[in-house]
């Protein structure tokens, strides 16, 4: 353990640093499976809104503004970690071996000050190399090439070296005619390259952006930026940088520069797409006059055309998180979109027109679109996420299991059977469209029947739905837990959660359901409740 101060010559930084032995490396080669069981899980406690995770030399790197922290990829035990108390972590980035993370203090007026760069061996966490320049910002763009993109003021980018902190090269905004200035960055990962946005103080055009070669700094490309254009940067792992050009479909900008296009005009980016050597598939997604989404794999034509291939299921692209690893592409999503934190989460695995699924006996918790990271690597699938109003994020890896994710859906219980007893004409509900998980169709899983009360009082419905039959006792209670459901059930149950709409989840065993109970009073609700519960422990 190293305590005290560091930094270089001038700055006295206090650091509470934590040294380790280096795990043993992950493979590249991603999981094949028809199950997946969780291994180990590690709580940590990240800044909301300022969480970032990594695979680094064996260890899933997690980190934010209080701190950055190391687990071995294959165990979930703590390797290192390094914070500086009473100053802030503004910027990490990873590389294959290193992290190089940025931090600063404050001045008198409260404002960023006294900055300083540090970087690890992201195996031990042990120092590399530290500066400090006042001038100079990590970018937060992802490294390319063992070189991360740093910049000076607002006029020139440089390339370092990760590993040595040596300035590889420099490219200032006056390199690219036009006169433009104020390179800002991201990255493109796949293709060597660093993406730069360019002003141009007021001339035409006004904007421009490209790419520089992420080992030499020279330029590769640059073109215009249109008025209304929407400029996101590409996120990690694209092999081609996105871009959404106004109200339109995706402009999709490939290493060269050159311009590759979806054939539906109405897809819709996050994109993805993963380079198979002979050919490269592109994931993206088209809704319909329905509002309904479906994904779709295309493969990229050398004419800039992509032609459908394989289609993903919508669930895949409620969350839009997509990995890549040793020729396949992986996706998550909820095994059911409508019961997102109830069911277990599908990973897809696109091996190039052939897709196959296969369930996490975990639930995506509730709001955590923008606290959600997944990656795979050496046959592991890795996950980390917070629920709404947690203070920790939980980080999880999971392997290869035999067993499929749930019970076969024609040995699911009928819906209508639950309701037996308990309400009159008791009565199906298909679904207006059939509904999948994965390749397979759900059966009826709804149905709905109603109750008087007194004659004076209106017919009120009770509409309950079978969410899910999990393989275990065990692993249905950690999905409904994941919805913050307890043990303590006033009508029964084994798990109960209500919201405040009238909906109470329900588990009995390995099966959970959904009833909708509204303008119910508490005690009719309940007696409704407790007769579907002796269903469930009959059947």
């Amino acid at each position: 353990m190293i305590t005290g101060c560091s930094g270089p010559a001038g700055l006295d930084v206090e650091v509470d640093h934590v040294v380790g032995e280096a795990p043993p490396p992950l493979g590249a080669e991603g999981p094949e499976a028809e199950g997946f069981t969780e291994s180990w899980r590690a709580p940590v406690k990240l800044p909301e809104g300022d969480a970032r995770f990594a695979l680094s030399a064996g260890n899933v790197v997690a980190g934010g503004a209080d701190g950055v922290f190391a687990f071995a990829a294959t165990t979930g035990e703590p390797t290192w970690r390094y914070a500086e108390p009473g100053r802030t972590l503004s910027a990490w980035v990873a590389t294959d071996d290193t992290v190089v993370i940025e931090s600063h203090g404050t001045d008198a007026d409260d404002n960023p000050a006294d900055w300083h760069v540090i970087a690890l061996d992201s195996g031990t966490g042990e120092r590399l190399w530290e500066r400090t320049d006042n001038e100079w910002r990590l970018d937060s763009g992802e490294p390319v090439a063992g070189t991360v993109l740093g910049r000076i003021g607002g006029y020139e980018a440089q390339g370092i070296d990760a590993r040595t902190g040596e300035t590889r090269w420099s490219f200032a905004a006056k390199d690219v005619p036009g006169g433009c200035t104020a390179p800002t960055g991201g990255s493109d990962q796949a293709t060597g390259s660093f993406l730069l946005q360019l002003g141009c103080g007021g001339k035409d055009p006004d904007r421009v952006f490209g790419t520089v070669d992420a080992e030499t700094g020279k330029a590769q490309w640059f073109r215009a930026i249109r008025e209304g254009d929407r400029f996101p940067l590409p996120e990690r792992r694209r092999d081609l940088s996105t871009y959404r050009m106004g109200s339109g479909a995706p402009l999709l900008i490939d290493w060269a520069g050159n311009e590759v296009r979806t054939e539906d005009e109405h897809a819709r980016c996050p994109c993805v797409t993963l380079d198979q050597g002979d050919r490269t598939l592109l994931a993206y997604r088209v809704p319909d006059l329905a509002g309904r989404t479906s994904g779709w794999v295309s493969e990229l034509g050398e004419d800039g055309v992509a032609k459908p291939v394989a289609e993903l299921r919508s669930s895949l692209h409620s969350t839009s998180i997509y990995s890549a690893a040793e020729g396949r592409l992986y996706g998550i999503g909820p095994a059911r979109p409508g019961f997102p934190s109830t069911t277990p989460l599908l990973v897809a695995m696109v091996d190039g027109e052939e897709v196959s699924y296969a369930a996490l006996p975990v639930a995506l918790a509730e709001n955590t679109r923008e606290d959600l990271w997944f990656e795979v690597a050496g046959e592991r699938v890795f996950l980390a996420m917070r629920r709404e109003g947690d203070t920790e994020f939980v980080i999880s890896s999971y392997t290869p299991a035999k067993k499929a994710g749930g019970a076969a859906f024609d040995e699911w219980t009928d819906p209508c059977t639950l309701l037996s007893g308990v309400v009159k004409e008791e009565r199906a509900l298909p679904p207006d469209d059939p509904e999948y998980v994965g390749e397979v169709s759900v059966p009826l899983t709804r149905c709905s029947g109603y109750l008087r009360v007194g004659e004076r009082e209106p017919v009120r419905s009770v509409d309950l739905s079978v969410v899910w039959v999990a393989p275990s006792a065990a692993e249905a209670e950690a999905l409904l837990a994941t919805s913050g459901a307890t043990s303590e059930s006033a009508v029964g149950a084994d798990q109960e959660h209500r919201d405040e709409t009238g909906t109470t989840l329900l588990r009995v065993g390995a099966v959970i359901v959904s009833v909708d109970t509204f303008d119910f009073e508490e005690d009719q609700r309940d007696k409704a409740l407790r007769g579907i519960v002796t269903n469930l422990r009959a059947r």
